[in-house]
């Protein structure tokens, strides 16, 4: 699966927070999450957890980083990445 497979639901996901509906008509796939304030910490916990619980992909605690989270295209290239890591 490519990065670009995950850019429709995570644009869901941004579009289902109440904080983020004004922005996500605008959000683009590079738009910065963080220093838009589109992703906080509760966000972030809440991502990580339909990462995990619907789409199936288990994120590394250390993969937790402001760089992997920057945008919807950091957060596609994670997903990529963390796809191809068979939990042990």
């Amino acid at each position: 699966m490519n990065s670009t497979s995950h850019l429709p639901k995570l644009r869901d996901f941004f579009a289902s927070l109440p904080a983020s509906q004004s922005a996500a008509d605008t959000l683009e796939h590079d738009t910065p999450l963080i220093s838009h304030g589109v992703l906080d910490s509760l966000n972030l916990f809440m991502l990580i957890t339909f990462i995990e619980d619907d789409l199936g992909i288990i994120i590394d605690p250390d993969d937790v980083t402001p760089e992997n989270f920057a945008s919807m295209d950091a957060i596609a290239g994670l997903l990529k990445t963390s796809a191809r890591v068979t939990p042990t």
